[in-house]
Parts: structure tokens; sequence; C-alpha cells
């Protein structure tokens, strides 16, 4: 009975902690201590309206349940329930998380979930009003920083060179250079070769006529006294042929043949008039005398 009348001092003095319109300005400890005796009055089973208060199976006297209610009052006043507080707490960060760059500088977080990229407030998470969990939900740093290897890459190909016949068919190139960009940092040489061919001019050649080598002299016109004599080629070697020019000059010579003086043989001239005759009669002779000519 003496322990009870302790009770209620203790109810008492606490109940002048508490202002009359309810605000709560009990200290930490205060309140602790309130809590304590609401412990000890549910014990008793008395009924009490606070969030979660289990009672015990006993029955309080009138002058407990008196008591007990006045401290109910005060701790309802300072929003203090049966039910405790947790403050949230961060559990251990996970792995960090890929870099968002293979080179040259990017970054990378880590949470306590690879999946969803954020620390979770679950080691305890907050409950019953408790505060949540203080500070960042993740966290951040650089990765990768080392240089960007750069992989050659082939300029523009240069103008064609001239082609290396007129017609005909014939070859032409044209080269690119390892400069757009030049490899660095231990990146790859351009791939493929530095220079391309093609072929040119593949139209085909015309052909000049060209002279055969020229035939037999003709018979001289004259045997002696100076005659003439002509002898002839062709325009097949070769024939014009794809637009090709035509033999130039004549197609047949002339030569001067057998200058030489012709040989005159003699030749008698007309007969004069008969002499007379040597004898009137009984037989006789007479002559003619002729002339030698020159032919």
């Amino acid at each position: 009975m003496g322990k009870f009348y302790v009770f209620l001092s203790v109810v008492t003095i606490l109940g002048l902690l508490s202002e009359a319109n309810g605000a709560c300005k009990a200290p930490d400890k205060v309140i602790k201590r309130k809590k304590k005796v609401l412990a000890g009055c549910l014990k008793k089973g008395y009924q009490s309206s606070l969030e979660g208060c289990v009672s015990g199976s006993g029955k309080p006297k009138r002058r407990q349940v008196k008591a007990c209610t006045e401290v109910e009052k005060q701790l309802a006043s300072c929003d203090v329930s049966c039910i405790e507080k947790v403050d949230g707490k961060y559990g251990p960060f996970g792995e960090w998380g890929t870099c968002s760059a293979a080179c040259g500088g990017g970054s990378q977080s880590r949470t306590r979930e690879c999946n969803n990229r954020s620390k979770i407030c679950n080691s305890p998470a907050p409950a019953n009003g408790g505060a949540d969990c203080s500070g960042e939900a993740s966290e951040t740093q650089a990765c990768n920083e080392n240089v960007c290897p750069v992989h050659g890459g082939w300029s523009a190909p240069g103008e064609w060179s001239a082609c290396s016949a007129t017609c005909g068919g014939g070859t032409q190139s044209r080269s690119k250079i390892c400069n757009n960009p030049a490899p660095a940092n231990g990146g790859a040489d351009c791939s493929g070769p530095a220079s391309e061919t093609q072929a040119c001019n593949e139209n085909v050649c015309p052909v000049n006529g060209g002279w055969s080598a020229p035939g037999e002299w003709s018979a001289c016109s004259a045997a002696c006294g100076g005659g003439t004599q002509s002898r002839s080629k062709i325009c097949n070697s070769p024939a014009p042929a794809n637009g090709g020019a035509d033999c130039s000059g004549e197609a047949s010579e002339t030569q001067a043949c057998n200058e030489n003086v012709c040989p005159v043989n003699g030749g008698w001239s007309a007969p004069g008039e008969w002499s007379a005759c040597s004898a009137a009669c009984g037989g006789g002779t007479q002559s003619m005398p002729a002339i030698a000519t020159i032919c």
C-alpha cells in the first residue's frame, strides 16, 4: 500500500510538468519515467487508450485507475504512445556500379542494391514516427580517368594520277593518309591499303595507215633513148582503223629508164637512073648507082 502512495506522489509531481492546454514541456528523462509508471499501470490491468498499449490480466483499484489516467493524459499531451519510435539508419554500401565511360573519365555510384542505384534505409528502416536516415542515399566517384586510345582514320583520297596509257586501257592510282585522326594513345592503325588503282582510257586506240613495201618496177616505155617506168604501194601496213589517218604521200612513183642513145643501122636510098647499055645488041650491061644513108 505504501508503494502505491509513492507511485501517486510521483504522478502528482510529474503532472506539474504539463500545462493546462496539453502542450508537452517535459524533458526526455521525465517522459521516460512517466512511461515506466504507465508500464506499471498496464501490468496491474489498467486499460490505456494510447496506441499500442497492452494491459495485464489484473484489475486495478479505483485510486490506481485515477492516477494511471492522469499519467496517460500527460503522456498523450507529449504525443507518446506505447509503440517505440525507430529512427532509420543506413546499411552498408553495396558494390560500385559500372563506370559511365570506358576511358577519358566517367562516374560510378554504389548503393545497397545494385538494381535501384540508391542505398536503402533498412538497417533499420524508420518506423512509428522515427526519423528518416540522415545523409545521402548514394555516393558517386570518378572512374576510368585514363586517356582514351584514338584509332586511326583515313583522310579523303587525293586526285587520281595520270593514266598510264592514252587509249587501249591503262591504270591510274590515288592515295590517302592515316591522319583523320592519326592513331594515338595505343589506338589501332588505319585498316586496309593506303592506295587504290583503277582502269582508265579503255577506249580502242586509232590505227594510222602505213604503206606496204613498193612492188616491182614496170617495163620501160622505151628500149633506148629514154623512157619511163612506175611502181606502186598499198596502204595496208597497217590499214587505217578506228578513226586513224590514211597513209600520207602518193601510192605510186615513176622514174626514167633506158636513157642510152639508140644505135642507127645503115639503109639504101632510092636507086638512080640506069646507065647506058654496054652493047647495042647481043647483050650488054647497064648499072644503077645507089647511095648509102644513115638511119
